[in-house]
């Protein structure tokens, strides 16, 4: 492990030596120029993604029953930004695999990840139906911190998609295939 680190560590020296005399004027720009941002610029626990949204289609979705688009229609942010549906048969299938192949590290890794996202996508307090139930979530550790801010938290639910496709590659090669 400790030859590995060493490389990694030297790459990654390399490519900070490189990134950073290339960024810094872009980035001295962004921030400290003439037009920067100053304070937030979206409203803070607004553009979440609601518990629901990662189980209930919206309209944006090919099979959309009028009874999922009549509570999507409540979640807070639009339409564009309700990003967070894999639906339920996707969602046990990432359950199945984070616990059949639990101590296969690819498997670990993205099962935490896509929940840590998923957690985190959801904002600074839990929205259901479009109601904010003011409950306090570990978004809300990080919100009031510098380009926090102005992160919309339900983006983050497309870090989800991706651990659940990972996970679902998995599914197919080790259990699928295998049987």
């Amino acid at each position: 492990v400790c030859p590995r680190l060493r490389h990694f560590a030297r790459g990654l020296a390399a490519a900070a030596g490189v990134a950073a005399p290339l960024s810094v004027v872009p980035l001295a720009c962004q921030f400290l120029g003439p037009n920067h941002l100053v304070g937030v610029i979206q409203p803070r626990n607004f553009y979440v993604t609601d518990l629901l949204n990662f189980v209930v289609p919206t309209e944006l979705q090919m099979v959309a029953p009028d009874a999922a688009v009549a509570i999507t229609r409540r979640f807070t942010g639009n339409g564009s930004e309700w990003n967070g549906y894999l639906g339920l048969p996707l969602l046990l299938v990432c359950a199945y695999t984070a616990w059949r192949l639990r101590r296969v590290a690819v498997v670990r890794f993205f099962a935490l990840l896509g929940a840590a996202m998923a957690l985190l996508s959801l904002g600074p307090h839990l929205h259901v139906a479009g109601h904010d139930l003011r409950l306090p979530l570990p978004y809300l550790v990080v919100d009031h911190l510098p380009l926090f801010g102005n992160l919309l938290p339900n983006r983050l639910a497309l870090y989800v998609d991706l651990c659940a496709a990972v996970l679902t590659a998995v599914f197919i090669d080790r259990v699928v295939m295998e049987e």
